[in-house]
């Protein structure tokens, strides 16, 4: 789960509440970890669920307020009566909200996180996959406090610590513990700004990924075709060195120019990227491989097979396995997050 962008826009803004998916047991439209931003005008920021839980926690907000104390609300979408969320309802599972009033205490554990992750940023190169740090939130629910102590860590690392008062929870037991993990948004680095990029810039963007679009044209690199991206302009044998590509990063090679593409990849396979997708026709690719150094894997054609025509459809095609790719290092790399509390030094 990334931490969603609307939260920096909420820093300015007072009377906002924050609903937070603590705890899902089945199945649920999202991950726990989602996030959703309410204010009493009405105003929403992200989504939680796949419209089950919005409008009764958007009420919630409107006629309570949310101000100084949280309520902890366990929604079971498992009923198909009318005493459930309304006859076939989405998801099929029970779900553990925490709706808090937004902080400074909160909002300075997520500025906690990000400024943890800005140490060792994907920008600089996480030299393994193993040594990402991946940010675990802890929420204890002491009932006997009347309070939820909220506990985060970067790595090990102890970034926040906070309480919360909350009012009388219903179908929670005492001392109940959740934990939900954040990682770092993957890069996707793209060597090319043709006509075919913004597509991809654009869909990448909203499936989360930050991206980089490198050119060596000045006249392609404009903030207009590319709003969503950060943009570099030189030469094409400083190319990967400027974009300062890891074996973090998701790396498109779209250049449209054999040389061109082939000098990018050979400087690549000196850093090995996550992933390395390469656009081109099979037989185009094939040829560019044969002078690669072995062992450098490299998608060519890049996307998932599924018949795309034009940009938009290659986009789609592209987008979807950077997704698919991100997903299976997730897994991965979810199987070895646990660790001991006393390490992250809470009590």
């Amino acid at each position: 789960m990334y931490v969603p962008r609307f939260l920096s826009s909420l820093h300015a803004e007072s009377n906002w509440a924050v609903a937070s998916l603590v705890h899902v047991a089945g199945s649920s439209y999202l991950p726990s970890g989602a996030l959703m931003a309410f204010h009493p005008d009405g105003r929403s920021l992200g989504v939680i669920s796949g419209g089950c839980l919005e409008a009764d926690l958007r009420a919630r907000v409107e006629s309570d307020g949310v101000r100084d104390t949280a309520q902890l609300l366990v929604y079971d979408l498992r009923r198909t009566d009318d005493l459930g969320f309304g006859p076939g309802a989405g998801c099929d599972g029970v779900l553990t909200v925490l709706l808090e009033p937004w902080t400074d205490d909160l909002a300075h554990m997520f500025e906690g996180i990000q400024a943890a992750w800005a140490l060792q940023s994907a920008d600089a190169g996480w030299p393994s996959l193993s040594s990402i740090p991946l940010a675990r939130v802890r929420r204890v629910w002491h009932r006997g406090l009347g309070c939820v102590t909220v506990m985060c860590d970067v790595g090990g690392h102890l970034v926040a610590r906070y309480s919360v008062p909350v009012k009388p929870a219903v179908g929670v037991p005492a001392d109940t513990e959740w934990d939900v993990y954040y990682e770092p948004r993957p890069r996707l680095v793209i060597f090319g700004a043709g006509p075919d990029v913004p597509p991809i810039v654009s869909l990448a963007h909203r499936a989360g990924f930050d991206v980089v679009v490198w050119d060596w044209r000045e006249e392609l690199l404009r903030r207009a075709r590319f709003p969503h991206a950060k943009l570099l302009l030189t030469g094409t044998e400083e190319a990967v060195a400027a974009a300062r590509v890891s074996s973090y990063d998701h790396v498109l090679v779209i250049t449209h120019q054999y040389e061109r593409d082939l000098a990018i990849l050979r400087h690549l396979a000196r850093v090995s990227p996550f992933y390395t997708g390469l656009l081109a026709s099979r037989k185009r690719a094939a040829r560019m491989l044969s002078d690669l150094p072995d062992g450098h894997r490299v998608h060519a054609p890049v996307g998932l097979p599924i018949g795309a025509e034009g940009p938009d459809e290659i986009a789609v095609s592209i987008v979807a396995e950077l997704i698919h790719t991100q997903s299976g290092r997730r897994q991965a790399h979810a199987r070895g997050v646990l660790m001991d509390t006393a390490e992250a030094g809470w009590k």
